[in-house]
């Protein structure tokens, strides 16, 4: 008796959304031999700080945009400077995006960890 198996591959389409509440600028300096600062933006959640995302210059139009999920997810895209200044939904190529698993969870045991009030 013969068995035949078949596979199907089963596509999920699937939408995450991230909301940010807050930005944070921060100005880094590089002291070598020539000075240059680069400012980074920082979009948090204050309700929700299980992601970020991460804003760099990339060139005079466009952003690098890192965007982070812990033990979830990770993506490194470019957006339009205007597309995120006028606070429009910006839409990831699924490419863009790969899990994310942190390599020191192992560590947790070594921490003491409390909530706070």
């Amino acid at each position: 008796m013969r068995f035949i198996l078949f596979f199907f591959p089963l596509f999920l389409f699937s939408q995450k959304s991230f909301d940010f509440d807050y930005s944070l600028v921060y100005e880094t300096t590089y002291f070598k031999q020539d000075t240059t600062s680069v400012d980074r933006i920082f979009l948090v959640n204050s309700e929700d700080n299980s992601y970020y995302a991460l804003l760099t210059k990339a060139d005079s139009l466009n952003y690098n945009l890192i965007l982070h999920q812990r033990n979830s997810l990770h993506a490194e895209v470019q957006i339009k400077k205007d597309l995120f200044l006028n606070g429009k939904a910006i839409n990831m190529d699924c490419k863009a995006i790969v899990p994310f698993r942190n390599p020191y969870k192992y560590q947790i045991k070594n921490y003491d960890f409390i909530k706070l009030k």
